[in-house]
């Protein structure tokens, strides 16, 4: 059971490692990069996201993951995927030359993109069950 519980903290961590470069919005002085690139890797990121998520729920149905694990990861990775999301309205709206003030997500948006990553997880979920034939 230790042993469980020890590979799969390596492995979330691993995956952090992986996803943690792509979510990062470093940018060196002088260095742009086309709105094209920046949407294609922010929608790898956010596909990273959802199947990280949908990963943790697969592992926490299978036991191998405590609740507290479960809950834990589930909250950090829900949050990365709002922040995923906002920046991706904050995208198009750059791309559609809007201008863009910084904004904090209102309770309501947050409950949208709430919602968003719900049904993105259920879709996830959807086709695994079909692929896999577990429910």
């Amino acid at each position: 059971m230790l042993t469980g519980i020890a590979l799969l903290f390596i492995l979330a961590i691993t995956g952090y490692l992986v996803i943690l470069p792509l979510v990062r919005r470093e940018y060196t002085a002088g260095s742009k990069t086309s709105p094209i690139s920046d949407e294609e890797s922010l929608e790898r990121t956010k596909e990273a996201v959802f199947t990280t998520i949908n990963e943790i729920e697969f592992d926490y149905k299978m036991k191998k993951l405590s609740d507290d694990d479960y809950q834990n990861l589930k909250q950090q990775y829900k949050q990365k995927a709002l922040e995923i999301l906002h920046e991706e309205d904050e995208l198009e709206l750059r791309l559609s030359h809007e201008e863009v003030e910084p904004e904090l997500i209102s309770a309501d948006t947050e409950l949208e993109l709430t919602a968003e990553i719900e049904l993105e997880l259920e879709a996830l979920r959807r086709q695994r069950q079909a692929n896999t034939g577990v429910s």
